[in-house]
């Protein structure tokens, strides 16, 4: 197995474990970026998340600019359904992020 490929998977493993010390540094490390989108983000917006998985970054999104009284929706395109989680707000699309077009446009896309 190549570096790359072994180093993806242990990130991976990483993730399942659901850990305290992952959505620490997971969030840590993320939520900042989102405090400088949020700002931008104006009512009624589409948002993609590319790879977004279970959602938990749209979702602390939706919540920031829930706090400053603007509604977002957010299409969270991963090709991994089983991670998906239902949050209101939030449509999970199965889709190869490489590939997937959408007919409109999104306001903006965020991505881990």
């Amino acid at each position: 197995m190549g570096e790359n490929l072994r180093k993806l998977n242990l990130g991976l493993e990483f993730e399942k474990t659901k850990t305290t010390d992952f959505y620490v540094t997971y969030f840590k490390f993320n939520v900042p970026f989102l405090r400088l989108l949020a700002p931008k983000i104006k009512q009624n917006a589409l948002i993609a998340d590319y790879g977004g998985g279970n959602g938990l970054l749209a979702k602390e999104l939706i919540k920031m600019c829930i706090s400053k009284k603007i509604r977002i929706n957010v299409e969270n395109i991963d090709i991994d359904k089983s991670r998906f989680k239902k949050f209101q707000n939030i449509a999970n699309i199965k889709a190869n992020v490489i590939s997937y077009r959408k007919k409109d446009k999104y306001d903006f896309a965020i991505s881990k």
